[in-house]
This record gives structure tokens, sequence and C-alpha cells, in this order.
């Protein structure tokens, strides 16, 4: 079974069969419910299509490039996550100085990014 919810009206699809929540509306109704929300649906996906993620800049390419083959030769040297994970925050910390354009928060997604992949 497939379901939707939008607004506080769920909609679903039981063996091919349509059913909709709302005991008050009749089919028309919903009809005209989803009818409405289609527009915004439809100008949402487009929305998201032509999102595109922001390109890293150099200083990030750069601590992402050290960051990972630290992580790349810890791993390898069978240290446990844990440690890795507390290495690398150290040595992002220590090389904040020279990443002066970027911010706390870059950095930390940098390094949760990273961690992730262990």
């Amino acid at each position: 079974m497939t379901r939707l919810t939008i607004g506080k009206l769920q909609i679903s699809l039981e063996q091919g069969v349509a059913r909709h929540s709302s005991k008050d509306m009749s089919i028309a109704a919903v009809e005209k419910e989803l009818t409405e929300y289609q527009d915004f649906i439809e100008q949402w996906l487009q929305s998201v299509q032509t999102l595109s993620p922001s390109k890293p800049t150099p200083e990030e390419q750069e601590l992402s490039r050290i960051l990972r083959a630290s992580a790349k030769d810890f791993k390898k040297a069978k240290f446990k996550k844990a440690f890795i994970a507390t290495t690398l925050e150290c040595i992002a910390s220590l090389m904040r100085p020279q990443m002066k354009s970027l911010t706390e928060g870059q950095i930390k997604a940098i390094v949760a990014d990273i961690i992730s992949t262990l």
C-alpha cells in the first residue's frame, strides 16, 4: 500500500483501489483539494531540480584532502573509529588558523562527513 499525506488529507492506493482519510469529503472534494496542492508540488519539484550543491572552496577541498588522507592512514593502521574521529577533530582544530576563510560550521561539517565514511 502506498500512502501520501497532504495537509490534513491522507490518500492511499490499496491493491489498485483509491482511498482517502476524510469521511466528510466526497471524491470530487478530494480531487479539488489535490488539484490545489498539485501546482505547489510541481513548483516545488521544479525548484529542487534547479538547485545545485555549492562547490567546495579551495580551502574546504584542501582540509578535506588532508583529513581524508589522515583517516585512511589511521584506518589502515587499524585504529578504532572513536580514536580516528577524535584525532581528526584535533587536526582540524590545529589547522584552523591556516584556514581563516572557513567557519567553525564548515570545518565541523567536513570532519563529520569524513567520520561518517569510516
